[in-house]
């Protein structure tokens, strides 16, 4: 966060989920470890960890009072935010934003009158060596897609606007990606070291939620049909079960253990 006198504030969000340590927590402490090897001096820099909050948008709200309070004032209108993320969460981002902007991350921000802009960082465990890695990275870039889908059917529930097209074709993808990613884990010649049926058991669930999903929401979408609000929180609800088995049990990005520790000190 810059504003116009030039003081910044770097903020630091998320939980300790099932770990012992915060996302906030790991990343600013990552980040003081980076700087001070790259002598970076970054006494100028005010910081913020927020840890509470699973939900992005009051977690932002919540930022925003911190950084009123530490610059003194309002001051969120003469403020620049800058994200930093991997390359398909701002994806999502910016995609809710374009095509569910009531569910927006960034509403706030268009209240507040700020502006932002975004810097993109690559997501690692897509191109990891480990091939098991490189499989389940590709199978969690996935769910930004599942997420944007979720966004719209939320506003679609709560403020009775239309169900995207574009968000029924997103939906439609995701079912053909996650078939696709069945067929290569159970190719012959696939190279998954280890047990590969917890992972096959979390793709058919999630390809028979979306397919129920699909059943649900075609009228909608392709007859110019009408639905029930209890139909589309199950759909809603079929797509977010989907969702969450994938970042438990397929997600790379997960907490260390100790032997981790030992591996990423001897690398």
């Amino acid at each position: 966060v810059l504003d116009c006198d030039l003081t910044k504030v770097v903020c630091f969000m998320g939980c300790k989920g099932e770990g012992l340590v915060s996302e906030a927590a790991a990343g600013y402490t990552f980040f003081r470890s980076i700087c001070e090897q790259c002598h970076v001096d970054i006494s100028g820099l005010k910081f913020v960890l927020l840890e509470s909050s699973y939900n992005k948008g009051e977690a932002l709200r919540d930022i925003f009072k911190q950084i009123n309070q530490k610059l003194e004032g309002n001051v969120l209108q003469r403020c620049h935010f800058s994200f930093i993320s991997s390359d398909y969460h701002l994806f999502r981002v910016q995609e809710i934003h374009r095509l569910s902007p009531s569910r927006s991350l960034l509403r706030p921000l268009v209240v507040a009158r700020s502006t932002w802009d975004f810097a993109y960082a690559s997501y690692p465990f897509c191109v990891s060596t480990d091939t098991t890695t490189a499989f389940r990275g590709r199978v969690m870039v996935l769910t930004s897609d599942m997420y944007i889908v979720i966004a719209n059917l939320e506003a679609v529930i709560s403020e009775r606007v239309f169900f995207s097209k574009e968000n029924w074709e997103r939906l439609n993808t995701s079912v053909a990606k996650l078939r696709r990613f069945y067929e290569i884990l159970h190719h012959p010649k696939a190279m998954f070291p280890g047990d590969k049926r917890l992972f096959s058991e979390v793709l058919e669930i999630c390809i028979a939620n979306l397919r129920e999903a699909q059943k649900i929401l075609c009228q909608l979408v392709e007859s110019s049909g009408t639905t029930t609000e209890r139909d589309l929180k199950s759909a809603r609800n079929l797509v977010l079960e989907a969702v969450t088995s994938i970042r438990r049990k397929i997600d790379p990005d997960q907490p260390i253990g100790l032997g981790d520790v030992v591996s990423l000190q001897n690398e």
